[in-house]
């Protein structure tokens, strides 16, 4: 569809990047960007965050830094990580059952998640 392709927001053969950041945060904050992480440390006073993605990805994407407590656990060899708010833990249990039920149940439709992590982050801004 020559006209639907004119309105698409990302093409077959553009909007593609190679990606990797490093980002700075105040000390008791966790940075995120796309990508696996590659190093932490601190220094100055600063927290630092070395992210890097082991594949192009669409030039669409966000950086983000705030006090958040993190739940990880391992389902199938997928890292799942939830970054949520330090007095929002009512429905973690259900957040992180959801995610190991979607990897199940996609992956048995559409083959096997293809990423090292799968992260639901909250977000403030809404």
């Amino acid at each position: 569809d020559t006209k639907g392709n004119q309105n698409a927001l990302l093409g077959d053969d553009a909007d593609w990047v190679n990606f990797e950041a490093v980002m700075s945060t105040d000390i008791d904050q966790i940075a995120m960007a796309p990508g696996y992480l590659q190093k932490e440390w601190q220094e100055e006073g600063r927290r630092y965050f070395h992210y890097k993605m082991d594949d192009q990805i669409f030039n669409f994407f966000t950086f983000v830094s705030a006090r958040y407590q993190v739940l990880k656990e391992e389902h199938n060899g997928i890292s799942l990580e939830i970054y949520h708010h330090p007095k929002h833990t009512y429905n973690l249990e259900t957040m992180m059952d959801a995610m190991k039920k979607s990897i199940d149940y996609y992956g048995s439709i559409y083959g096997p998640y293809v990423l090292k992590i799968l992260a639901i982050r909250m977000s403030t801004s809404l």
